[in-house]
């Protein structure tokens, strides 16, 4: 099983509010399912950020390499990031390519316990938004957002279709919170053209210092009919040097009115156990034993994650963590 070439580049910052960002990273996710054979991606990442004063800039430009039976495939996506920021402490306004942070897996995906993404990330989360978005801070550690404009994501992969081609007006609100006993990154949004409307839940819980519980998912409608569908994760040991992990997932969308069922890739529910294991700071592995439920049958597979990673900011901040 060959894994893509993994690259990384060594970042600079400055403390404090002001200075450079210049970072990179990569990683590879690579299955064996049944039924589909050989199937993964391999992305390389270019992180660059500025902030002077109220002003702040962040561009994130990634390549990914799609590979399955049919070949393998270059996609050069959209930025996931570029957009320019200005404001205080207590407000911030952004425009450009944004990313609202609804869901576990938009929050941060180099901090994902296991190498598969959820169904309701892939199926009921916002895409990347071609538009404008307005935050308060309720505190430290709490915010308020508001975003509207292009879900340049919704038509599936863009690659291959002109600029505007399947792009859809969506907006939404959220709230995004880091606290000591539990963090959030939830969510209301809208695609009115597409009759879809969806609230978005995740709730990271830290009842242990050797447990991390994460409920993750999504409920709405769309096109009149209704769905629902969650995660639970549970972490054992996270600090530890080899992390056991366990992933239940579940759907409700009868006859796959609303979601498409299997056909349209979005299965009844799954179940994981797998390992996470960082052995050096800019290193992650991940093993995931996996089992789909489609049609009526189990489909299983077993993925392997590689990332290498690279120290980052806060989404919205010069300051390193």
């Amino acid at each position: 099983m060959a894994l893509a070439a993994l690259l990384s580049a060594t970042p600079t910052a400055w403390a404090g509010e002001e200075g450079t960002f210049v970072g990179g990273g990569a990683d590879t996710q690579v299955g064996v399912v049944a039924g589909a054979g050989v199937v993964g991606q391999s992305q390389a990442e270019l992180d660059l950020r500025y902030a002077r004063g109220p002003f702040f800039l962040r561009f994130d430009a990634d390549t990914t390499l799609a590979y399955g039976d049919g070949g393998a495939q270059l996609v050069w996506t959209p930025p996931e990031w570029a957009m320019a920021q200005v404001g205080g402490d207590t407000w911030r306004g952004r425009g450009g390519i944004l990313n609202p942070q609804v869901g576990y897996e938009d929050w941060d995906a180099w901090l994902n316990p296991l190498p598969t993404w959820s169904v309701m990330f892939n199926a009921a989360t916002p895409g990347r938004i071609l538009g404008a978005e307005l935050e308060r801070s309720l505190s430290e550690d709490m915010h308020v957002f508001a975003w509207a404009g292009l879900d340049i994501d919704w038509a599936g992969s863009w690659n291959g279709r002109p600029p505007g081609v399947g792009d859809v007006p969506g907006f939404g609100v959220g709230v995004r919170g880091e606290l000591e006993s539990f963090s959030t990154w939830s969510g209301v949004f809208a695609v009115p053209s597409d009759g879809f409307y969806a609230a978005v839940y995740t709730f990271d819980l830290y009842p242990a210092d050797a447990l991390t519980l994460l409920f993750d998912g999504a409920a709405g409608l769309s096109a009149g009919a209704g769905f629902a569908g969650g995660q639970v994760v549970a972490t054992v040991l996270p600090e530890g040097a080899v992390s056991p992990v366990a992933r239940a997932e579940w759907v409700v969308d009868p006859g796959g009115r609303a979601l498409g069922g299997w056909a349209a890739g979005v299965p009844a529910g799954t179940g994981s156990l797998g390992l996470r294991s960082q052995p050096l700071d800019p290193l992650i592995l991940m093993l995931e034993a996996k089992a789909s439920l489609g049609d009526g049958e189990l489909h299983p597979g077993l993925w392997l994650g590689v990332e290498l990673v690279r120290p980052e900011p806060a989404p919205f901040s010069i300051e390193p963590e």
